[in-house]
Parts: structure tokens; sequence; C-alpha cells
């Protein structure tokens, strides 16, 4: 049995969802669910009032506009078989940080071998870049039947992206490499977000307009990560402040004007003191004022779905690279075994597929214009 619930503005918890008495019932024992698209009739009340046609008459009539072309219909996501695909938009999501390259694999570096290994192993697991800002949106387009992955970088490390004395991209650099997998794998895209902390982003003064332009081309974010790298604990949320506002505008200086810093990672996963912890949202600095959607852990484990009850954008979880205990490789190794555990997504971003066993779990209230759908598992 398949239900399609609809999200009404303001509301809370699957307890005051609204059924759309939308329901599908299988005709057959094994019979595969589906839904069937809803269609509304097409009307435009400026052309007919009251049965009288509106055109102006007489001498000074104005003559007719011509009639704008008929924008393309965009097709509809195909239906799904729930049974096969089997989504749970509820399930965990793979939020990974990573810092920089280098010679040796440690906590916080990856070899460009190895960083090569962990986007061939999560292409071929099933996952997909989703943009951080998409995540914490609820705007998640990933195909049917594959997981989103959010890969994060900290510390704006010259590795990450560097360019070559002939003003070629260093293929041995996290840009290059994402480079060269995403022509190889199209489908994978080159969605990641890159934290920067004071100094010169990727360390090569002369040619940060390119790479930033480069990136915002790509798909790539550009978040904070304080000026100074400081520790938040020992701070006031007004040095705080200071901190995130003074690094959001030297940030927003090289960039374009309606680009926004509002992605934020916390230099060793700090927060001020209880009661001091507001301006990690939002804050002014010398009239900069910035607001943050999306702040995450230095972290251990994936991040809840954005559609769970206890998703919280100010506190985002996230999977230390690294082949050690409870990191990458071994999350990945867990999916493996127990593949229902992570986001598995039904193909639209206008709705939330859930296992019915899960329903009470869902909050929609963050998002406008979202429904949720349940099927029974068989």
């Amino acid at each position: 049995m398949l239900q399609r619930l609809k999200m009404i503005g303001g509301t809370t918890r699957h307890s005051r969802l609204v059924l759309a008495v939308i329901t599908v019932s299988l005709v057959l024992a094994g019979c595969n669910a589906s839904v069937q698209p809803e269609t509304a009739p097409s009307e435009n009340p400026a052309e007919v009032q009251n049965g009288e046609d509106l055109a102006p008459v007489g001498e000074n009539a104005q003559p007719e506009a011509p009639e704008a072309p008929e924008a393309p219909e965009v097709p509809e996501a195909p239906e799904i078989d729930f049974q096969v695909v089997k989504p749970n938009e509820l399930g965990e999501v793979m939020v990974i940080m990573y810092h920089s390259l280098g010679e040796k694999n440690s906590d916080y570096v990856r070899t460009a071998d190895s960083f090569r290994e962990d986007l061939k192993r999560l292409y071929e697991m099933g996952f997909r870049t989703l943009p951080l800002r998409d995540l914490v949106k609820g705007d998640i387009s990933t195909p049917a039947g594959f997981s989103p992955v959010v890969l994060t970088f900290d510390d704006g490390h010259i590795s990450n992206f560097r360019l070559l004395e002939d003003g070629s991209i260093d293929p041995n650099s996290v840009v290059g490499i994402m480079s060269d997998f995403a022509a190889q794998h199209p489908d994978f895209g080159m969605h990641a977000t890159f934290f920067f902390n004071g100094g010169t982003p990727f360390g090569q003064k002369d040619s940060v307009d390119f790479k930033f332009n480069f990136m915002l081309e790509k798909g790539m974010d550009i978040g904070n990560h304080s000026f100074g790298h400081e520790h938040f604990k020992s701070l006031s949320a007004q040095e705080v402040e200071v901190s995130l506002g003074k690094n959001a505008a030297a940030l927003k200086a090289q960039l374009p004007a309606s680009y926004e810093i509002d992605l934020l990672a916390l230099p060793y996963g700090e927060r001020p003191a209880e009661g001091e912890r507001a301006t990690l949202v939002e804050g002014q600095f010398e009239g900069q004022a910035y607001k943050n959607i999306a702040i995450l852990n230095v972290g251990w484990k994936p991040s809840v779905s954005p559609f769970d009850a206890s998703f919280d954008f100010a506190s985002i979880q996230r999977v230390q690279s690294g082949d050690g205990h409870l990191q990458l490789t071994d999350w990945l190794d867990g999916y493996e075994a127990n593949p229902k555990k992570r986001f598995i997504s039904d193909g639209r971003a206008d709705r939330v597929a859930v296992p019915a066993a899960l329903s009470e779990k869902v909050d929609l209230s963050r998002f406008e214009g979202l429904e949720i759908i349940t099927y029974v598992e068989e």
C-alpha cells in the first residue's frame, strides 16, 4: 500500500500531516506500488470574466500583444517501483570531512591515490555528490536508488587546489582529481564545500579569482572556518562574531556580490559556552551581516536526514576521512553490510519517500511544498 501525505505550512511532525486521500491499493500480491501523477486543469482567469470577451473595442483599442511562446514542458521524473528501489529518505547522509592531501595517510591527511580510491568506492556504492546547501534546504534531487554524499574540505590548504607553473590545475590536487573523476563519471558531480580561515585561500595569491570562479562554475561552494582558526570554547559571543564576521567579509570581497557566506565548519569542532552561541548562527562585522544556514561539527559519524525530527542545521555531524575505526572506510564497510541504513533517494525533490514504519520520525516543518509518501515493504 502506498500513501501520500501533504505537508501544510507551519505544521510539525507526522501527527500533524494531513492525508491527501491518495491511496493506491495493490491489486495482486507482489504487485509493484506506483503513484499516478496529478495534473491540475489549466485555466487563465484573465481571458474570461462573466463569460465576456475582455479585448478592448473601438477606435482607441490597442493592438493585441503577441502571445507569449509556451514554456517548454519539463518532463516529470518517471515513477519508480518502490519494491525495487526501496527508497528511504530518512536514512543517514554521509557528510565527509577532509583537510589536505599529502605523502602519507593520517587523521587529517589523505594521499592523492587514497582520495581517488575514496571517490571510486563512493561512486561504485551508489553515492552521488550533493551541495551542502541543497541538503539543509531539503532540495535533494539525487537519482532514484542512489545516495547523496556531501564532500567538505577544511582550512583551504594549497593541496586542495593548486596551479602548476604553466597555469594548469595540478592533477594531484583535490580539484584536479575531482575534475578528472567527473570527466570519466559525469553523473557523480563535482559538488563540494571548501572552508577557509583567514590568509590566502589555497595559498596562491595571484590565482584566487581564477580558482573561486572555477569552483562556482563547477558547483563547488565556499564556506567560513573562522578568521584565525580560533578555539571558540574560550571566546565570548562577541569575539566569535568578530572572527566569523571578519572572515565572511574577507571572503565576500573576493566573490560575486550576490554570493552568501552562510556555511560554517567549526574550527576544532568547538563552541563557546552555553548561552554564548547565538553569534555562531548570525551576527555582523563592521556593518557586514552574516547568517549561517549550516554549521558543521568535527564529526565521527554520518548526519541524520534533514527530514528527521532530530536534524539540527546548527549541529551537523561529519565522517572523518581515513581508514581507521569510525572513519570513512569503516562506515562504508558498514553500509555494504547494512545498506538500508543510508539515505536512498526516490529521485524526486518534491517529496520525501520513506518506509511506512519510519513515518513517525519525519518532520517537514522547515520545508515548504514537500509531501511525504510512504510504502509498505514486501
